[in-house]
């Protein structure tokens, strides 16, 4: 049922996708999570990003399809990154060292305001 709702995409289709995601088991929330990472909109690449952080049992899986949309990288850089780089380190440097390992390519202006070190630590990501 939930692989259906991704081909029509829009908001009341990712919000019962989301709902999903509060009370299915891992397995279902695997595919919830896959249908997601495939649509291109804030409120479902904010979804996989939440994922990332709470769902750790699916960490793994989420890791491989953030590249999908361009939505996540903008969620990624500036509601994760830039906002905890120097208050939650462990987690900027979680989330740049997955950036690597995936090879998401970030827009430069994305980062007109990050820091110096930042822009240094996403390297050849930059765009």
């Amino acid at each position: 049922m939930y692989s259906l709702l991704r081909v029509v995409d829009n908001d009341p289709c990712i919000a019962v996708l989301m709902a999903g995601l509060e009370h299915e088991p891992e397995s279902v929330r695997k595919v919830i999570y896959g249908e997601l990472s495939w649509i291109d909109s804030r409120i479902a690449a904010r979804a996989l990003v939440d994922g990332l952080k709470q769902d750790t049992a699916l960490r793994h899986d989420l890791e491989r399809i953030l590249a999908r949309t361009d939505a996540v990288t903008t969620v990624l850089v500036q509601e994760e990154l830039l906002p905890f780089w120097d208050s939650d380190r462990d987690w900027a440097s979680t989330l740049v060292r997955i950036m690597h390992e995936e090879y998401l390519r970030v827009p430069a202006e994305l980062l007109e305001l990050a820091p110096a070190e930042l822009r240094r630590a996403l390297g050849p990501l930059v765009t």
